[in-house]
C-alpha cells in the first residue's frame, strides 16, 4: 500500500506494480500521510486541503482529517481538526477496539511558554506548536469523539528559570520533557513534530504508546489510560535530550516510522513481534562529511511484571545501549518521511521516502524486488523517467500479505500500472491462454472452458435416447441403456469426463467399450451455445450446438445434456415410486406404508400414511378390494379420519403423489370368532425389525406359510403350522407379504420391515 504526495489515491499494489484496488478521495485535497488497512477491508486515511496558504497552523506533514472508509470507498466517519488551535498531523495507529489515536499540534501562546520556563528567545511568532495525543472514538453518527488525551506540555521540566514552573534537575527527571530543547526546523513552532505513532495492548486494560520525536532524535513510550503514571515510561536514542549523554552517545538521527515488529504477517511467537523498528534518516557518514540512512531494530527488555523498561542507574538511561541490528545499502539516503516494515518471512521492506523507491531485502541482504513510484508531482509518468529528489515524494509503504483478512472474498486480479508507457518485466507480462479448446483461446488469463448462458452448473450428463420409454430420451434402467455419466472440471486440457465405476461396469455390460474409451479420452468445451469434443480415442474433432435440452450426438444416438434440464427420481426399481425417466437420487427412494384402527362401538376408522410424498388419496374397499362407493378423499395431510361407517371389514387404500399405494384392513363393529378364523390372522409387531409374532385362529389346518415380497415374488417358506415367531433379519427394508394356506382358503396380510 502506498499513498503518496501530491495527489488524491491510497494504492494496493501487487508485486509487478497493478493497482489491484485504491481508495479516492477528493479532487481538491491530498494525503494528510498515512492509510492503514483493517482486516475488515475497510481503510482508514488521513487527508488535507490541497491549499494551505490561509491555514493558521502548517508545517511538513500536516493533515487535518481522518476517516474511515469502506472497502468501496464510502465514508462510514470522519474527523477533522483544522483551526487555529489544533491540527492533526503526520500519523495515527488503531487500538484492537476500533479507536485511533492521533498525533495533534496544539498552539501554547507565548505567556503560558515563559510561565512554564520556555526560553523566551526559543519563542518565535507569539507561541508554541507543542505535540499531544488524542483519542477518538467513532460516535455512531458518523463522526468520533475525543474519549483520551496526553499532552506534552503536563509533563515538562526545566533548569532555565527557578521562578518558573517545572523547574528542576534535567538530568533526575528523565521522565520528564526539558522545555528548552529541541532542533529548530524551517518552522521554528513546529517544537516537536512527531511523525509516528503506534499502540501496542499490553495487557488487557492498558497499552502502551510510543511516539517519533525527531527534533529530540528519540522515540518515547508512555502508558496508554494508566492508574499509576502518564509520564515517559521509555526514552531512547538520544540522552543529551535529558542531559545523561553527548553526541557520542546519540543513536537516532531524525528518524522516521518507529513501530512494534507486531505488525502485518508477523505473529505471536516471532521474535521480532515485541521489539522495535525504526527507519533512522540522518546518520552521520563515518568518513566523509553528510548523512546516509539505515533501518534498524531496537530490542529493550520489558518486565511485565514490573510493567517497566530496563533502565541502567548508573548512566541514568534506559536500554539498550545499542541497536541490535542495523543495515543500509548504497543510495540508501532520505531526510524525511521513509518506512522500515520487517516481513514474516523475514525479509525487509524498505521505503526510501523522497526518492520513492521501495525495496525488499532479504535476511542474506539481497534484492528481492524492487519499485519506484512513477509519480512527478503527483502526475503519472512513463516508466523510465528520470525522477530527481522529492520528485515522488512516498511516506510510507506498508506490505500487507496474502492472507490478511481483507483480501478473502475480494477481487484482486491485476489492474493497471500507474505509470504511462509501461514495459513490464517478463515475470509480469500477461499470461495468455494457449489451449486451441478454450473459449477465450490467446487471451489474457487462465483458459477457461465453460463459457454460456446455459445453466451448466450441475454435473453433465450423457445417456442414450429411448423416446418409446421417456419422451426426453432419458432412461435409468439395467436393461442395456447407458443412462447417466457425470463429468468433472477444471481440467488443464480441457473439460473432461469421469464416468464412475458403476456407470463403466454398466457400459461394458451392455456392449458399449468403444463408446467408452472415447468418452475417457474427450477433452470438452462450451462456448456460447457450441459443445466442442477432442477425442483422444478416434483423433476427431466433433463440435454440435445445443437444441434446447442439449447436445446431441448421431455417432452415439445419445446426448450430452446439463442436468439442470431434467428431473430427479428415485432410481431403485425395488421402490414403488421408481422412476426410470429421471436423473437418479436414491435418496428420494420411499416406502409408503399405511396404519389403520378402528373404534369397534361407534364406527369411526382413523389412519394414517407413513412415508410416501404428499398430497395423498384414501379410498374404502370392502374386504374383497372393491370400492363401495364411499367419496374419495384427498389431502396434504397423511391423516384420515371416517365416521358412520356399518359394521363389517374394510380394506382402505392410500395413494400417494408419486403413485405408490399401500392397504390396510380393519373390522368395524363385532365379529365373531369364526369369521375372524376364516379370513385374517394378526401380526404383531407392525412395523417390525428383525422378527413378528404370527396369531393363527386355532381352528386353521395350515398347509404352508409364504413370505413375498411386494410384487408378491416367493422369498422364503418358512416351517410354521401354526401360531409363532417369523424371522425378518435376513431381509432388508420394505414392504413384505405373509401367506397363510390353510385348509378353509387363502389368509394375506401385509408386514413393513423398518429398522
Amino acid at each position: 500500500m502506498i499513498y503518496p504526495h501530491n495527489q488524491n489515491r491510497a494504492m494496493l499494489l501487487n508485486a509487478c506494480g497493478e493497482v489491484v484496488h485504491d481508495w479516492t478521495i477528493d479532487e481538491n485535497r491530498r494525503p494528510g500521510n498515512t492509510a492503514y488497512l483493517q482486516p475488515n477491508g475497510d481503510i482508514l486515511m488521513t487527508s488535507r486541503p490541497a491549499s494551505v496558504g490561509d491555514d493558521a497552523i502548517w508545517a511538513g506533514g500536516g493533515g487535518a482529517t481522518i476517516e474511515r472508509r469502506s472497502w468501496d470507498n464510502d465514508v462510514l466517519w470522519s474527523f477533522t481538526a483544522n483551526n487555529d488551535s489544533l491540527r492533526l498531523h503526520h500519523d495515527f495507529t488503531v487500538t484492537p477496539e476500533g479507536n485511533v489515536i492521533a498525533i495533534c499540534w496544539e498552539v501554547i501562546d507565548s505567556l503560558e511558554c515563559i510561565a512554564n520556563g520556555r526560553n523566551p528567545e526559543l519563542i518565535q511568532g507569539g507561541e508554541l506548536w507543542s505535540d499531544k495525543v488524542i483519542e477518538l472514538q467513532p460516535n455512531g453518527q458518523g463522526g468520533a469523539e475525543i474519549v483520551w488525551e496526553w499532552r506534552v506540555w503536563d509533563h515538562l521540566v526545566q533548569d532555565f528559570d527557578s521562578t518558573k514552573a517545572n523547574y528542576g534537575v534535567v538530568a533526575d527527571n528523565q521522565q520528564l520533557i526539558d522545555v528548552n530543547y529541541g532542533t529548530v526546523l524551517n518552522q521554528p513552532r513546529d517544537w516537536h513534530h512527531m511523525n509516528a505513532i503506534d499502540y501496542y495492548p499490553f495487557y488487557d486494560t492498558a497499552g502502551q504508546i510510543i511516539m517519533s520525536v525527531p527534533t529530540y532524535d528519540e522515540v518515547w513510550v508512555i502508558w496508554h489510560d494508566y492508574q499509576f503514571s502518564d509520564d515517559l515510561i521509555w526514552r531512547w536514542g538520544n540522552p543529551a535530550a535529558y542531559q545523561r549523554g553527548d553526541s557520542a552517545d546519540q543513536k537516532l538521527f531524525y528518524q522516521h516510522d518507529i513501530h512494534w515488529g507486531n505488525g502485518l504477517g508477523v505473529n505471536p511467537g516471532n521474535p521480532d513481534f515485541t521489539k522495535f523498528f525504526v527507519f533512522n534518516n540522518r546518520v552521520p557518514n563515518a568518513d566523509t562529511v553528510g548523512t546516509h540512512s539505515e533501518v534498524a531494530v531496537i530490542s529493550p527488555i520489558f518486565d511485565e511484571y514490573d510493567g517497566g523498561y530496563a533502565f541502567n542507574t548508573s548512566t541514568g538511561r534506559w536500554g539498550p545501549e545499542d541497536f541490535q541490528w542495523t543495515y543500509t545499502q548504497p543510495g540508501l539516503s532520505s531526510t524525511g518521511l521513509s518506512s522500515f516494515q520487517r516481513l514474516g518471512n523475514g525479509s525487509n521492506l524498505i521505503c526510501n521516502g523522497r526518492t520513492g523507491e521501495l525495496s525488499e531485502i532479504t535476511e542474506n541482504g539481497e534484492t528481492a524486488w524492487q519499485y519506484r513510484t512513477p509519480l512527478l508531482q503527483g502526475a503519472p509518468v512513463a516508466q523510465g523517467t528520470e525522477l530527481q529528489m522529492n520528485n515522488n515524494l512516498t511516506f510510507r509503504a506498508d506490505r500487507y500479505p496474502l492472507n490478511f483478512p481483507a483480501f478473502i472474498g475480494q477481487d484482486l486480479s491485476a489492474g493497471m500500472v500507474i505509470e504511462t508507457d509501461p514495459t513490464p518485466l517478463e515475470v509480469c507480462q500477461p499470461l495468455l491462454c494457449e489451449n486451441g479448446l478454450a473459449c477465450n483461446y490467446g487471451e489474457e488469463g487462465d483458459c477457461t472452458f465453460i463459457d454460456t448462458d446455459i445453466d451448466v452448473a450441475g454435473p453433465f450428463m450423457l445417456g442414450l435416447v429411448d423416446s418409446s420409454l421417456c419422451a426426453n430420451g432419458y432412461e435409468v434402467t439395467d436393461d442395456g441403456f447407458v443412462t447417466l455419466v457425470p463429468s468433472s472440471g477444471g481440467m488443464e486440457t480441457g473439460y473432461e469426463w469421469f464416468i464412475t465405476p458403476e456407470v463403466e461396469a454398466l457400459m461394458l455390460a451392455s456392449g458399449f467399450e468403444i463408446l467408452l474409451n472415447d468418452l475417457n479420452s474427450q477433452s470438452v468445451a462450451v462456448c456460447g451455445t457450441e459443445l466442442t469434443a477432442v477425442s483422444g480415442f478416434f483423433g476427431d474433432t466433433t463440435v454440435v450446438n445445443y437444441d434446447g435440452t442439449g447436445w446431441y450426438w448421431p455417432l452415439y444416438d445419445g446426448y450430452t445434456a446439463p442436468a439442470s434440464n431434467f428431473e430427479t427420481g428415485c432410481n431403485d426399481p425395488d421402490y414403488c415410486n421408481f422412476d426410470p425417466c429421471a436423473l437418479p437420487d436414491s435418496t428420494l427412494c420411499t416406502v409408503l406404508e399405511l396404519l389403520a384402527e378402528s373404534n369397534t362401538t361407534n364406527g369411526i376408522v382413523t389412519a394414517e400414511a407413513v412415508g410416501g410424498t404428499a398430497p395423498y388419496t384414501i379410498n374404502i374397499l370392502d374386504e374383497n378390494l372393491q370400492s363401495i362407493g364411499f367419496p374419495i378423499s384427498e389431502s396434504d395431510e397423511p391423516s384420515f379420519v371416517f365416521v358412520g361407517l356399518p359394521d363389517g371389514t374394510y380394506c382402505l387404500e392410500v395413494t400417494d403423489a408419486s403413485g405408490c399405494s399401500a392397504i390396510s384392513c380393519v373390522n368395524v363393529g363385532v365379529m365373531s370368532v369364526e369369521d375372524l378364523n376364516a379370513d385374517s390372522f394378526q401380526l404383531h409387531p407392525n412395523p417390525a425389525s428383525d422378527a413378528v409374532q404370527l396369531t393363527l385362529p386355532a381352528a386353521w389346518d395350515v398347509g404352508a406359510v409364504t413370505l413375498r415380497d411386494a410384487a408378491g415374488r416367493s422369498l422364503a417358506t418358512p416351517n410354521l403350522t401354526a401360531s409363532g415367531m417369523l424371522t425378518l433379519s435376513a431381509w432388508p427394508e420394505g414392504i413384505y407379504l405373509i401367506e397363510i394356506q390353510h385348509a378353509a382358503g387363502t389368509a394375506i396380510e401385509r408386514v413393513v420391515v423398518r429398522r
